[in-house]
C-alpha cells in the first residue's frame, strides 16, 4: 500500500480532530470576546467615578490661600467622593473575588450540610441586618423539609449575601424579599424572591454574564454595586454542580433560583 494513501479508520480519525479542534478555537474565540467585553465594561466602570474624583479634587485645588467653598459644598464635594470611592472599592473587590474563584488553586470546602438548618440560620442573621429593616421579609420553608448537600460554606454563604443584597438595591421601601425552598425533581430550589422593580423579558437571559452591563433603568443611581455579583453568583453555584437562573417581569419583582444536587 503506498504510504501517502490513508485507510478509511484514519480518514475518520482525522475528522474527528478536526471538528475537535475547530470546537476548540471556537470555545476560546468566545472566551476572548466575553473576555475583552468584560474588560472593557470595567474600564468604563472605572472611568466614571475616576473622573468624578479627578474633578473635584481639580475643583478644590482653585481656591488658594484661606479662600475655601462653603461648608455646605465642602460636605456634599465629600459626600460624593465618598459614594465613588466606594463605588472602586467595591469594583476592585469583587473583581478580585471573581478571578480568585476560576483560580485552579483556588480550594474550595465541601462538606454535607443540613440545608433547612443552614437556611434558617441564615435567615435569622437577615433579621438582625439592619440595611433589611426597611423591606418586609418572608421565611416560606416547610418544616418537614429533609435536604442534605454538599457546599462550600463560605462561598455559598456569599452567594445568598449576593442574592439577597441585590433584592434589596433593586426593590422599595415596603416591598418583600421572601426566601423559600422546596426539593423537585431530586434536586433542592431554592429561591429568593422580591417584589421590586423587575428586569425587562429580553435581559433575563443575560444578568449573569460577566460581559453583561445592565441598563441604567435597572440601576438607579443610589445603587454602588459593581455589578458583578451575579457572575459570581453563577461561578460559584457551577462550582457545586448546581445551577442558577431568574424569572422576572418588570414593576412586579423577580424570583432568583438555585438548584443544588441532594446527597444521602
Amino acid at each position: 500500500m503506498p504510504k501517502n494513501v490513508f485507510t478509511q479508520p484514519e480518514i475518520s480519525q482525522v475528522k474527528d480532530l478536526t471538528l475537535k479542534l475547530a470546537k476548540a478555537n471556537k470555545q476560546l474565540s468566545n472566551e476572548h470576546k466575553i473576555r475583552n467585553q468584560m474588560l472593557a465594561n470595567i474600564s468604563h466602570d472605572l472611568r466614571a467615578p475616576m473622573t468624578a474624583i479627578r474633578n473635584a479634587v481639580d475643583y478644590l485645588n482653585t481656591f488658594e490661600g484661606e479662600e475655601m467653598p462653603s461648608s455646605e459644598e465642602f460636605h456634599s464635594i465629600i459626600a460624593m467622593l465618598d459614594r465613588r470611592s466606594t463605588v472602586l472599592e467595591n469594583l476592585i473587590q469583587d473583581l478580585f473575588y471573581l478571578t480568585s474563584l476560576d483560580n485552579p488553586s483556588h480550594r474550595y470546602s465541601f462538606e454535607r450540610v443540613n440545608m433547612k438548618n443552614f437556611l434558617k440560620e441564615y435567615y435569622i442573621y437577615l433579621l438582625e441586618d439592619s440595611r433589611f429593616k426597611t423591606r418586609k421579609l418572608e421565611y416560606l420553608i416547610g418544616y418537614d423539609l429533609e435536604a442534605f448537600c454538599s457546599i462550600d460554606i463560605d462561598t455559598f454563604t456569599r452567594t445568598l449575601d449576593n442574592l439577597f443584597i441585590n433584592a434589596f438595591k433593586y426593590s422599595n421601601e415596603g416591598d418583600s424579599i421572601k426566601l423559600d425552598a422546596y426539593i423537585k425533581r431530586r434536586k433542592l430550589v431554592i429561591c429568593i424572591e422580591d417584589t421590586g422593580i423587575g428586569i425587562a423579558k429580553e435581559d433575563v437571559a443575560k444578568i449573569f454574564d460577566r460581559s453583561y452591563t445592565v441598563s441604567n433603568a435597572r440601576t438607579p443611581e443610589s445603587v454602588t454595586g459593581s455589578g458583578l455579583g451575579l457572575a459570581i453568583v453563577k461561578s460559584i453555584i457551577e462550582h457545586h454542580k448546581g445551577k442558577v437562573y431568574c424569572e422576572s417581569e418588570l414593576g412586579v419583582g423577580s424570583k432568583f433560583f438555585i438548584e443544588l444536587p441532594l446527597i444521602k
